[in-house]
């Protein structure tokens, strides 16, 4: 194991605290620190690890992610939705309730969520601007038409950005679209999807108790 110790003076502590906003602001950066001579630190905002979340080491530089903390939207606040949100934030999400129903969206009933009042993806896009990188979305609402609409409206919402398409992906699979290569039949009149089980996984005939 190597390891590297290095003095925090006032260059350095320009470059962990620009590091630090942008995490704030929910924009993902690298902090590249140099590791011969003198030794240094700046911050880039595009690196590979940023797509790998990984940090890596390579000519005498140690480049490593810094990322806004993981959020998890929720469209719905039913009694599914209660019953992940604390879940989730046990294990470090951030944590936010779309509802246009306040007797849904309550701090009582969601303690610690950013609670907005729409199921209309594109206000809560804009409410927590930046959106996408970092965040998930599960779609779980009253209405199987209304899952449809949010699902179209945030996958149509994407940039055409590698870590955009990669949320895109997620919000497709939360919502219970099935993830590339899967074979899944949608029924269009209800705006959901069912996975076909393989043989294997499909239920034995159970015999009568009468016989």
């Amino acid at each position: 194991m190597d390891l590297w110790i290095e003095p925090v003076d006032a260059a350095r502590s320009a470059a962990l605290a620009d590091a630090a906003a942008r995490r704030a602001a929910r924009v993902p950066c690298a902090l590249v620190t140099a590791l011969a001579g003198r030794g240094g630190k700046e911050v880039v905002g595009d690196d590979d690890v940023l797509r790998t979340r990984r940090p890596r080491l390579e000519d005498e530089r140690f480049v490593e992610p810094v990322l806004p903390t993981d959020r998890l939207v929720l469209f719905g606040a039913g009694h599914v939705a209660a019953a992940l949100a604390p879940l989730a934030q046990r294990v470090g999400f951030e944590v936010v309730v779309c509802d246009d129903d306040d007797r849904f969206a309550t701090p009582e009933r969601f303690p610690g969520a950013h609670l907005l009042p729409t199921f209309d993806a594109g206000e809560a896009a804009a409410a927590l601007a930046p959106f996408g990188f970092a965040d998930y979305a599960i779609i779980l609402t009253r209405d199987h038409a209304v899952d449809q609409a949010i699902l179209e409206k945030l996958l149509g919402a994407t940039s055409p950005t590698s870590a955009s398409s990669a949320a895109a992906a997620r919000w497709a699979v939360s919502a219970g679209a099935s993830p590339p290569g899967a074979s899944a039949t949608t029924r269009r009149g209800r705006g959901c999807t069912r996975r076909s089980a393989s043989p294997s996984a499909r239920r034995r005939p159970r015999r009568s108790r009468c016989q």
